[in-house]
């Protein structure tokens, strides 16, 4: 069973979070589908020849976007990180590969990063959620979106257990620093 991404109304997952299953399925080297079924399903149901130029426009497609995109595997290690991502962090893909996602995690937000982390290892999509991850040269970056596990069930019958987890947010920096600066003008008009 996979968690399922974002998607519409109607149910069908959205561009990006296909393309971040397929994505996640090509880093992780599953030859099997199971790290995204969903995605799976979906491109074999297609022509083989859309299948075949699905997978790189989905690759480009998280590469190109915007928004902060983290995929890891079930042990937290990363496996991809975006362009958008290594902008605003400044690490390279390999580099982030050998980084720990909670070192990034400033220390006031940890405890609520292993909050979320617990709900993604039960199998639960983490949505909303916001933290304060600090860059390489020490910028504190405030991060909003929702992450996705991927899980598959135990054979045994145990609790389900997630073998990747697809992050998706965006840099609020500049927001949280204009509310701030707007509250202190409300207070100041207020005094």
């Amino acid at each position: 069973m996979t968690a399922r991404a974002s998607a519409t109304p109607e149910g069908v997952p959205t561009a990006a979070s296909t393309a971040a299953a397929a994505a996640t399925a090509v880093m992780t080297g599953d030859t099997t589908g199971r790290a995204s079924a969903a995605a799976a399903r979906e491109l074999a149901q297609g022509a083989p020849l859309a299948r075949d130029l699905w997978v790189p426009q989905a690759l480009a497609l998280l590469d190109e976007t915007h928004d902060l995109v983290c995929c890891t595997d079930g042990a937290a290690r990363i496996l991809f990180v975006n362009r958008a991502w290594q902008q605003a962090f400044g690490y390279t893909l390999d580099e982030a590969r050998a980084l720990a996602p909670a070192a990034l995690v400033a220390p006031e937000h940890r405890a609520a990063y292993e909050a979320a982390a617990r709900r993604l290892v039960c199998g639960e999509v983490v949505d909303g959620f916001e933290a304060v991850l600090v860059a390489r040269d020490g910028r504190r970056v405030v991060c909003r979106g929702r992450a996705i596990p991927d899980v598959e069930p135990d054979p045994t019958g145990g609790a389900p257990r997630c073998i990747s987890v697809r992050a998706y947010y965006r840099d609020v920096t500049a927001e949280r620093a204009g509310e701030a600066v707007r509250a202190r003008l409300v207070a100041t008009l207020e005094a």
